[in-house]
């Protein structure tokens, strides 16, 4: 996995971003999961301005947003935060990020959701392949970070340990 981590000391969770290796939506998942995470769930304003801020996430980057249900924006463990496509609305106090005019489904199979103009969030097809950003909460590796850490670290993923990079 990717060498970005932060560690939020206030949410306890601790954030990769995987710039090296470009994946589609679910395989983006599927590495999250196996390494003990999931994609990013973006909970609010000040948690998506830290992720991609602290991490220097770059256009084009997942986190865990679909609708496989057309227009039913929901992440990676089911709660629904956006409902409808341009113009939608937020779902039961939902925090969204949408780029004006979207999510739109252009084509018809924008179904997966990222960061992709600056900071601000579109909806893209999920087969294209992109960096991501994985979410672990603080019984994972993030507890093996220091709380506040903004730096380039190397994770085993064999052993799943953490250290300091000194090539960073």
């Amino acid at each position: 996995l990717g060498d970005d981590f932060y560690n939020d000391p206030v949410s306890g969770h601790c954030y990769y971003y995987e710039d090296t290796a470009d994946l589609s939506h679910a395989a983006a998942n599927a590495a999250c999961v196996g390494n003990g995470g999931y994609l990013a769930q973006i909970s609010d304003g000040t948690e998506d301005s830290m992720v991609y801020t602290q991490l220097g996430v770059a256009d084009f980057t997942w986190f865990g947003a679909e609708d496989a249900s057309e227009g039913v924006w929901k992440w990676q463990d089911g709660t629904q935060f956006w409902a409808g496509n341009n113009p939608g609305a937020s779902f039961g106090g939902g925090y969204a990020n949408w780029t004006a005019g979207e999510p739109n489904d252009w084509g018809g199979n924008e179904d997966c959701g990222g960061w992709a103009y600056g900071p601000e969030w579109n909806d893209e097809v999920c087969s294209g392949a992109q960096h991501y950003v994985c979410e672990l909460d603080s019984t994972s590796v993030a507890a093996t970070i220091p709380a506040g850490a903004i730096a380039h670290w190397k994770f085993d993923e064999t052993s799943g340990a953490v250290a300091a990079d000194s090539a960073g």
